[in-house]
């Protein structure tokens, strides 16, 4: 019997190295199998158009201590067209149809144009305007982010996560998820600095799919959870998007809510990715700034090439 506990253990104390060592080739494989998923989401829900329902919730903390926090809600409809590297948002709030605001991505040619309500149009290119680049490339984010739900852990695709060293996987492993039986990965920021944690539930039986994540914050920890259509299996599109940021003490901060109509292919043709779409005054592609420029030089050059010719008969005729 001594013999027999001496051998159990040694056993044991052996085949422990190997247990990690699968355990580390079985994360490895999970997160090659997410990326390669993951990378075919965007690209597919890129060719849809439809609508989404916003409502944003925020409490606003009320200095009297006798009363409730005061609601403040954000409501509005944003309409999208998704070709590609073609792509346009036209955004309206709600109840107030007149404040709208016209947004359209034309990466094929490098540019990106925005009209806010009230404001005047105004056009990023790509190489020459890097603060409005920044700010129309913040907003094109935002509304991915909701449209590709299904790669992200809120802000962050989890693809750059998993792929970016400041990140470790701490834990992969299958849980019981409202009866189906779901894979759960945990991150850990290496340093304190941002996000210091995150987590996501993946269906790892549909395209490894984000059915809900969230991420410790300064203020508190903050969650997503995501329905998806029935109808659409080829690819995960969303029904139902709920973000909520909770303080450190359990309070809501705030709460958002989108939810998508059913989306059709969009078949939209490259004239309806434009301003005039929108009938706003079109803006053109990169190059029209250039051809009307050498138009300018030219019409120049000529001027003084009359104007050479006229002073010259001029002065022979003087003689």
């Amino acid at each position: 019997m001594k013999y027999l506990f001496k051998y159990n253990v040694y056993t044991l104390i052996l085949s422990f190295p190997y247990v990690l060592i699968a355990s580390d080739e079985m994360k490895i494989n999970i997160i090659d199998q997410i990326k390669l998923h993951h990378a075919r989401i965007e690209k597919d829900l890129k060719h849809f158009k439809g609508s989404i329902d916003e409502r944003i919730i925020t409490q606003q903390k009320n200095t009297d201590p006798q009363k409730k926090d005061t609601e403040i809600m954000t409501h509005r409809r944003i309409d999208y067209f998704l070709n590609g590297d073609l792509m346009k948002f036209d955004i309206c709030m709600i109840p107030d149809n007149d404040a709208r605001s016209f947004i359209v991505f034309n990466t094929k040619y490098g540019f990106a144009a925005d009209q806010e309500p009230k404001s005047k149009l105004y056009l990023s290119s790509y190489q020459k305007d890097l603060s409005k680049e920044n700010k129309l490339n913040e907003r094109l984010n935002y509304y991915l982010s909701t449209i590709c739900a299904g790669e992200y852990i809120l802000d962050f695709k989890l693809t750059e996560l998993l792929s970016n060293s400041i990140y470790d996987v701490t834990e992969v492993k299958e849980i019981n998820y409202n009866n189906y039986t779901y894979m759960r990965i945990d991150l850990k920021r290496k340093s304190n600095i941002g996000v210091r944690s995150a987590w996501a539930i993946l269906n790892y039986k549909h395209e490894w799919e984000v059915v809900e994540s969230g991420y410790e914050t300064d203020f508190g920890p903050q969650t997503c959870k995501i329905e998806y259509q029935d109808d659409i299996k080829d690819v995960p599109f969303p029904k139902q998007i709920t973000r909520v940021l909770v303080s450190k003490k359990g309070n809501e901060i705030f709460r958002r809510e989108y939810k998508f109509t059913k989306p059709e292919k969009c078949n939209a043709s490259e004239k309806e990715f434009t301003m005039s779409a929108f009938g706003l005054p079109e803006i053109g592609s990169r190059g029209s700034t250039g051809s009307r420029m050498w138009l300018w030089l030219s019409i120049i050059g000529i001027l003084c090439f009359v104007i050479a010719v006229f002073i010259r008969i001029r002065y022979q005729a003087a003689q």
